[in-house]
């Protein structure tokens, strides 16, 4: 009479009834260990009945999925691995399950998706948004260029700030560049076409200012010229 299939545990490991005659095979791994039984060293590849094994991963340099179909892979930077644990370095950064890795989706504000140069996924993390660029979404993939007006010295995640008076930035500055001498622009200038000549100096905008010569005023900022003072009125100070 038919007794049913053989099960037999040894060390915890569990073996289905012999492929053949006086052979067992090896039908599950505990967690942390990849199953090993093929020429290619996997669970999937040509069966070698003499190569069957539980592989302990790396506790703290790989990581597993499937102990019973995957091999283990390579923690990559934005993982603490522990076996078949895993924790994000960057707190609330997003992976998901493909295949046999896990793939970075997203990460949180003031960083972006690396992948790195290798196709294994060994390479992947969260980096700080570097000099001149930022992303102040809590769904963050790509780091864009500070806006013109606005700029970023040091590599981090920091948003990118406003430039201040009497100064201007392109897009993606690292520094804000200082209007030209006797020229003033507003807050978060784009341009250095808004830097304007001030009160007592002339000259056109976006360009060095000259300051108006004695006996002449200009009471006003922009690019108008001085102007002589009127018959009966003088101006004894430069400007």
């Amino acid at each position: 009479e038919d007794e049913g299939p053989l099960s037999l545990t040894r060390l915890g490991t569990d073996f289905t009834p012999p492929v053949e005659e006086g052979w067992y095979y090896l039908r599950d791994c505990p967690s942390g260990y990849s199953l090993i039984n093929s020429t290619d060293g996997l669970s999937r590849g040509t069966f070698s009945h003499n190569l069957q094994r539980c592989h302990k991963c790396d506790v703290d340099n790989e990581y597993i999925l499937h102990p019973n179909h995957d091999e283990c892979q390579r923690c990559p930077p934005g993982l603490y691995c522990h076996g078949d644990e895993t924790y994000e370095v960057v707190v609330n950064s997003t992976w998901a399950w493909q295949g046999d890795m896990l793939l970075l989706e997203r990460c949180t504000y003031g960083y972006e998706v690396y992948f790195g140069t290798v196709p294994d996924g060994a390479e992947q993390e969260c980096r700080e948004c570097p000099r001149g660029e930022e992303c102040t979404s809590d769904w963050c993939v790509d780091c864009t260029l500070c806006a013109a007006g606005r700029h970023k010295p040091s590599h981090g995640i920091e948003a990118c700030a406003v430039c201040p008076e009497d100064h201007w930035s392109h897009q993606g500055a690292t520094n804000c560049t200082q209007c030209p001498s006797g020229s003033w622009s507003h807050r978060e200038s784009t341009d250095v076409m808004a830097c304007t000549c001030t009160a007592g100096y002339t000259g056109p905008d976006g360009a060095k200012c000259e300051v108006c010569p004695a006996g002449t005023y200009k009471p006003q900022t922009g690019d108008a010229p001085c102007t002589l003072c009127q018959v009966g009125f003088w101006s004894r100070a430069v400007g």
